[in-house]
C-alpha cells in the first residue's frame, strides 16, 4: 500500500508577479515563480497574534502562461 500526501495551501500572493517572476528554459518550457503568505492565529497568555508562514510556489507550462495574469500582491490563492 502507498502512501499518500496531500498539501492545500490557501494564502495571499506577497507581491506583483511580473515579467521577471516568468523564464523559459531551454526545452521552452514555461516557469513561473511566486510566493506566497497563509496566516493564522496563535493564542499566547490572553491575546492572540497572528502569525505568517511563507512558502515558494513554482508553476511550470501552461499553468504557468495561465495564472500569470491573476497573480496580484494581496488576491487570495489556493495551491
Amino acid at each position: 500500500m502507498n502512501d499518500t500526501n496531500t498539501v492545500v495551501l490557501v494564502g495571499r500572493v506577497v507581491r506583483d508577479v511580473d515579467v521577471t517572476s516568468v523564464r523559459r528554459l531551454s526545452t521552452g518550457t514555461t516557469v513561473l515563480n511566486f510566493s506566497i503568505a497563509c496566516n493564522k492565529s496563535v493564542k499566547k497568555g490572553d491575546e492572540w497574534r497572528e502569525k505568517s508562514s511563507f512558502f515558494d510556489i513554482v508553476f511550470y507550462g501552461r499553468h504557468a502562461e495561465s495564472v500569470q495574469p491573476y497573480l496580484v500582491k494581496g488576491k487570495q490563492v489556493a495551491v
